[in-house]
């Protein structure tokens, strides 16, 4: 008799595929997306029609590209001219860089155990080695195993750029505490002097900037004679023009008490950062939260 239900729920299931009418049309992506939706016995949501599938891995692909565009963009004026071009190119990387892209340490595990693989193998263009991409990524328990496994935490792309400029640069906050453990590592510079405190600054991420704060960041300008301050003023100009797309901050977007560490820092002209100061202290007074 279980056999037989089995048959008619799926018999069911095929024959609502194939008569579902689609939805009106809508502006919204979600309504659209649902011409191409049914359910199953379960109230399943099941995706039946092959064009949506690729119509969304399209979307997915295009977000994914925004937000490389926007990190470009971002980093862009920071960096050294004839650095810029590298971030456009590809690199071939090997199993132990995808298994520490992706956070996968039985994957890490695995491929090092392969001939002529070693903790810190860098990849052929931007040179970046698998901490690099664990810290890049934000893959906590990757760092600690790649750590644990001998990996160079000053290590420098061709960039200049170490695990700890890529981690504070994309706001992986618990990243940063695991790497800033000494002023070799929190103070090192890339290849336009810039620290990971200038990589926070960027995002005016305000929890990573505290965290290398109380890590005793120093206060330093890059080879653009900008400080972390300077830094921070220009990306919040940024977020403030038509068309910027606020989905690429992170959830720890705070410019008033960036700024608010931030000028605490410059006024000490110490390497200690202090979150007491008021909002009233921060260039032009208060900024409001985004």
């Amino acid at each position: 008799m279980k056999k037989y239900q089995i048959i008619f729920f799926s018999i069911t299931l095929i024959v609502s595929m194939q008569t579902k009418p689609s939805s009106s049309s809508s502006s919204s992506s979600d309504n659209e997306h649902e011409a191409y939706m049914t359910q199953d016995q379960y109230g399943n949501h099941v995706l039946v029609d092959p064009e949506a599938a690729a119509f969304i891995a399209g979307v997915a692909e295009l977000n994914k590209q925004i937000r490389i565009k926007h990190d470009v963009d971002c980093i862009k004026p920071h960096m050294r001219a004839q650095d810029v071009p590298l971030l456009m190119q590809e690199d071939r990387m090997e199993d132990i860089h995808l298994a520490a892209k992706a956070g996968d340490i039985p994957a890490l595990t695995q491929a090092l155990t392969a001939q002529g693989v070693t903790v810190n193998l860098p990849t052929n263009v931007l040179q970046y080695t698998p901490l690099h991409f664990a810290s890049r990524f934000g893959h906590l328990d990757a760092v600690k195993f790649l750590l644990g496994r001998g990996a160079t935490k000053t290590a420098q792309s061709k960039t200049g750029s170490t695990p700890l400029h890529l981690a504070a640069r994309h706001y992986h906050d618990t990243v940063v505490e695991e790497l800033a453990t000494e002023a070799s590592t929190t103070d090192a510079v890339d290849n336009n002097l810039n620290t990971a405190l200038h990589g926070a600054a960027i995002g005016l991420d305000a929890v990573t900037i505290a965290k290398l704060c109380a890590r005793n960041a120093q206060f330093l300008p890059n080879g653009n004679q900008q400080t972390p301050l300077d830094v921070a003023r220009q990306s919040l100009t940024m977020t403030q023009q038509p068309g910027f797309n606020p989905a690429a901050l992170p959830k720890s977007f705070d410019p008033a008490k960036s700024m608010q560490l931030l000028l605490a820092q410059s006024q000490k002209g110490a390497p200690a950062c202090s979150s007491s100061s008021s909002s009233s202290s921060a260039p032009g007074g208060p900024v409001a939260k985004k």
